[in-house]
């Protein structure tokens, strides 16, 4: 598998932060799905912010030029996407409802083919009817949250009171295990150092099951320990919602399961120590906060975070699991 490198004009933003040499030119694979990395890292709603909420776009064309630069970064970096691949995701942004509020894809009889509608009404007045599409280009959609099933088994008791005898029956139910966090894969490699628990916010946006706490790498060869916090009153880090014990990597995704425990909709920090530098996926993201302690893999991790160190500018490939 190629490996590729690119400059990164990070070094004022990251004077000081562990690893931060490694940052100037990580070292990364293609993603798996370079079409989806790109649509990763300029979300349909907005970018995130500070505090981990989402700032809607000003303007329909701040969204296309994020579009446009993240595809010429990736094909820039090693050829990840053909020329036509990148095109095709510039030309379908721009006829895209992303940053333009109100607006609706309008499936339009009269033209036998979708067009952009400033408002459902607009749509509706011409005998059109609303999608639920975010582009005109039917096969191209904004990342979403990730689904599979994860099959739980129930047993049910009845009983026949004319034998006085007890059947058990056995059911399996499907329960949808959704991902909630950086769960498409980024492009690129930020260098992580040893001797650090480092990650960003995440949003749950429903209670939820926890099941699991995952990240996504380039590489393998270290072990991992990954936790999950509870933010305070100001939206820092605080209190040890979850944690995994020392676990072996490999490239690409790791999920590590967890005790199952219900968590309330709101903002966690999920934050990984490494016993040695590893690359995670991560993405450039303006004002997107980054909190670490000190930690070595093996210790127990902090029960609470008090007065975290910090900088902005990156989202991780972190995200948690649960239904």
């Amino acid at each position: 598998m190629r490996r590729i490198t690119l400059s990164l004009l990070l070094a004022a933003s990251l004077a000081g932060v562990p690893g931060a040499d490694a940052h100037r030119r990580p070292a990364a694979d293609c993603p798996d799905d370079p079409a989806a990395a790109v649509l990763a890292a300029c979300p349909c709603e907005g970018q995130a912010t500070e505090t981990g909420d989402v700032l809607p776009w000003a303007e329909h064309e701040d969204y296309v030029r994020c579009i446009r630069q993240a595809a010429c970064a990736l094909r820039r970096a090693g050829r990840c996407l053909r020329g036509d691949e990148k095109r095709r995701l510039v030309f379908c942004a721009q006829r895209s409802i992303c940053g333009r509020p109100g607006a609706v894809v309008c499936d339009d009889p009269s033209r036998a083919a979708l067009r952009i509608a400033r408002s459902a009404e607009r749509c509706t007045a011409r005998g059109g009817s609303v999608t639920q599409l975010a582009s005109v280009c039917e096969s191209w959609a904004p990342s979403t949250s990730s689904t599979t099933s994860l099959p739980v088994t129930t047993t049910t008791t009845s009983t026949t009171t004319t034998t006085s005898s007890t059947a058990l029956a056995t059911t399996t139910t499907t329960l949808a295990l959704s991902s909630f966090g950086n769960d498409v894969e980024f492009p690129f490699a930020s260098i992580v150092s040893s001797g650090v628990l480092l990650g960003g916010p995440i949003l749950v946006p429903q209670q939820t099951t926890l099941t699991h706490l995952a990240v996504i790498t380039k590489f393998d060869g270290a072990h991992a320990e990954l936790a999950l916090y509870a933010s305070d009153e100001a939206g820092e880090p605080a209190t040890l919602v979850a944690a995994t014990d020392p676990q072996p990597l490999a490239t690409g995704r790791n999920e590590f399961s967890v005790s199952p425990q219900t968590l309330s909709p709101g903002i966690y920090w999920l934050l990984g120590s490494y016993d040695s530098d590893m690359g995670v996926g991560f993405a450039i993201a303006a004002g997107a906060p980054v909190r670490y302690v000190e930690h070595v893999v093996g210790e127990p991790v902090p029960a609470r975070i008090s007065a975290p160190m910090g900088y902005a500018g990156q989202r991780f490939n972190y995200y948690v699991r649960g239904y």
